[in-house]
């Protein structure tokens, strides 16, 4: 008996200091990992609001021994502020902005002034729910017309960029990130739909993505649903032609699916169709009825879009982003997909049809060599790109 009562002390003795050395453990773990998230915002924090919003978004996060609420971090910025600022009535353009959003906030969330010209707001709410914020916000300031003193009354429109734990991670500066590059494609995107003067219709070609009659199916990609292969060369032709001549800006997006051969190998040749006809869908209800989408080379699409080149930059990139957050339903477990991108345009590189698919496609194989899943812009010191070597490691 007294042997087992020995046996139960050592027992005990030892699960209380296993307990205590768990409990240390933990405490040093969270402590480490709160210090590390707060290292940048501490020094950023003197700066000011990029501080403050890096110290609210660390306070969301969570540490070690508490996971962190989905929320969801959006930047805003009025498509008119150039134009107002312009004409002298940027602070008060601020001033309305911030009496507008505030009002259409809960005392919960978070509204920070990110900077001269755009505010920050924390929501908790997962990334779902981003745009019933989104419309609520615009309702807000859609309610009254800006009147600057002495000015034109202005009938304000916002543009918002939102990143979301924990759909882009649980690191401050990725969530900052992908924030202010989801604000600039969105910024973009507002410039393209806002040109003054009507661009030329396109040729008729450009049309093949939609539902067709009978007769002019032949024109689609069985696959993907876009412009076929073999009509784009003459058909990229005309449309640079028209809107170049035009003088209109206009430019080209090649977009390459990475590694989808390795999906191929890995998962069958059915899943690679289904990854492309997917990408084909959401290229057809993410662009403008009059850009151009075709494919290419089996795994890559291309976009002609009129737009200048910087325009183009921006929404390859949203479009890379989308992308990447699209889940690719399979008989199994949904799949991420990445892709890579190249763009040039007229009229910084070049007025020809085939001399924009060449440079961007000397892009594409830029952004390959950089690593792929990333979008990079031609420049004419560019060379052909080497053949790009598959990693072995991508599964």
């Amino acid at each position: 008996m007294a042997h087992v009562v020995h046996l139960f002390s050592i027992f005990a003795q030892f699960a209380v200091v296993a307990g205590i050395a768990f409990g240390v453990f933990v405490v040093v773990v969270s402590h480490l990992r709160y210090q590390e998230m707060f290292k940048e915002a501490a020094v950023l924090e003197r700066g000011g609001p990029m501080g403050l919003l890096e110290k609210q978004l660390s306070d969301r996060i969570g540490t070690a021994h508490q996971e962190s609420h989905p929320f969801s971090l959006m930047l805003i910025k009025a498509q008119q502020w150039d134009q107002v600022n312009h004409a002298g009535a940027g602070s008060a353009l601020v001033e309305f902005l911030r009496e507008k959003i505030s009002k259409s906030l809960r005392r919960t969330d978070a509204f920070i002034d990110y900077g001269p010209d755009r505010f920050a707001v924390i929501v908790d709410v997962p990334l779902t729910s981003g745009p019933a914020v989104v419309s609520r916000i615009n309702d807000a300031i859609r309610k009254e017309v800006f009147r600057p003193a002495g000015g034109t009354p202005v009938r304000i429109a916002v543009s918002v960029g939102i990143s979301a734990c924990p759909e882009d991670g649980h690191r401050v500066q990725l969530l900052r990130e992908n924030a202010e590059a989801s604000l600039a494609t969105a910024l973009a995107s507002a410039a393209l739909s806002q040109f003054t003067s009507r661009p030329p219709e396109p040729p008729p070609h450009q049309h093949a993505q939609q539902d067709l009659p009978e007769d002019q199916r032949s024109l689609v990609d069985p696959l993907t649903g876009v412009l076929r292969e073999e009509l784009l060369e003459s058909t990229l032709q005309k449309y640079v032609a028209r809107y170049r001549d035009s003088e209109f800006p206009v430019s080209v997006i090649c977009l390459d699916v990475d590694y989808l051969r390795r999906y191929n190998e890995q998962y069958g040749q059915k899943t690679g169709d289904m990854i492309l006809k997917q990408i084909g869908i959401f290229l057809q209800g993410a662009l403008r009825e009059a850009d151009l989408i075709a494919r290419c080379d089996g795994d890559q699409f291309v976009v002609v879009l009129c737009a200048t080149p910087q325009e183009a930059f921006l929404v390859a990139q949203r479009l890379a982003l989308a992308i990447k957050r699209l889940a690719f339903q399979t008989s199994g477990a949904p799949l991420k997909v990445a892709v890579s991108g190249g763009v040039a345009g007229f009229p910084d590189h070049g007025g020809a049809g085939s001399t924009l698919f060449i440079a961007a496609n000397t892009a594409l194989e830029a952004a390959k060599n950089r690593g792929r899943s990333t979008v990079v812009m031609y420049h004419f010191e560019m060379k052909s790109a080497k053949p790009v070597k598959e990693r072995k490691d991508v599964f």
